[in-house]
């Protein structure tokens, strides 16, 4: 199984976790502090990363899974790293240069992870991968910064829809609590009713559009009050 660049860039911010906590090896929390860091990049930054290679739309697209897995798990990416550092401490070695090699328990992370990669058909160990199971199996300080967050993580890791889990964008998520006014597609937000009123829960929106104006449809759709029937009201 190939590794992605999003894991190489993973790998070496967890390095740099262990080597600034002063440990001997690079520990789970180092690579779950590391994912947190990933989930923050911006798009610049991606850019200025991964200059001149080819590997910038794959971390981006990583990037904005992991980011997505966090949000549905609630975890804030900032105060969730430094809390974790504060639990896990110091190590008390004296890091003096020269490459720091994985635990263990995070050589055991990475098995399992290969493992949901195989689950979902990707011939590709992605960050999104590494996240899942690191809180799937988490460590006391994980435990202790998270709760049982990890248990909803791996309930839900590797889902049936892994393609439209990675690429697509729940639009109707994402349109709550937007103002009607911000769409100006009147025929196309009467279309989508007419389907929602058959009693379609899912509906795939092709578009060229930007983001924005996708988001700005649904949007339109779900809070028009002379559309929403009694049925489709909160599909």
């Amino acid at each position: 199984m190939t590794v992605s660049a999003s894991v190489e860039l993973v790998w070496q911010l967890a390095a740099r976790e262990s080597a600034a906590s002063r440990f001997n090896e690079i520990q789970p929390e180092h690579f779950l502090c590391a994912l947190l860091k990933f989930a923050e990049i911006s798009a610049d930054d991606l850019r200025r990363i991964a200059a001149g290679s080819n590997a910038v739309s794959e971390l981006t697209a990583d990037l904005r899974e992991v980011g997505a897995e966090l949000q549905r798990i609630s975890i804030q990416s900032t105060n969730t790293r430094r809390s974790l550092r504060a639990q896990l401490g110091d190590g008390g070695y004296g890091y003096d240069g020269g490459t720091l090699h994985r635990s263990t328990e995070s050589r055991e992370a990475f098995d399992r992870a290969v493992e949901l990669a195989e689950r979902e058909g990707s011939s590709e160990l992605r960050a999104i991968h590494l996240l899942r199971a690191v809180l799937a199996t988490p460590t006391k300080a994980i435990r202790t910064v998270l709760g049982d967050v990890q248990m909803v993580a791996a309930a839900h890791a590797g889902g049936p829809t892994p393609l439209i889990d990675r690429l697509g964008l729940d639009l109707a998520a994402d349109a709550q609590g937007a103002h009607e006014s911000e769409a100006s597609r009147p025929a196309e937000c009467v279309a989508l009713m007419h389907l929602l009123a058959t009693g379609r829960k899912h509906i795939a929106v092709i578009s060229d559009d930007p983001w924005r104006v996708r988001r700005c449809l649904v949007s339109a759709a779900c809070h028009c009050p002379g559309l929403v029937s009694g049925r489709t009201q909160g599909y």
